[in-house]
């Protein structure tokens, strides 16, 4: 819970989702406010930038980035 997520196909057919949720409550979170939300070395370290690069992620939840 709270952590990001991905799904890659790595076959050459449709690949179908079914995705389970242990309550009746869904709840979403933004990537610039899971970005936002992470400490500055875990994400230099998971995406593999630079320590300056950090500096343009956003700081907060964006809906609309220019």
């Amino acid at each position: 819970m709270g952590a990001g997520h991905y799904i890659k196909n790595t076959g050459n057919t449709v690949c179908k989702i079914l995705i389970g949720f242990n309550s009746g409550t869904y709840q979403s979170i933004d990537l610039s406010e899971w970005l936002a939300g992470n400490p500055k070395d875990v994400v230099v370290t998971n995406f593999g930038l630079e320590e300056g690069e950090i500096e343009k992620f956003p700081k907060s939840k964006l809906f609309i980035q220019p």
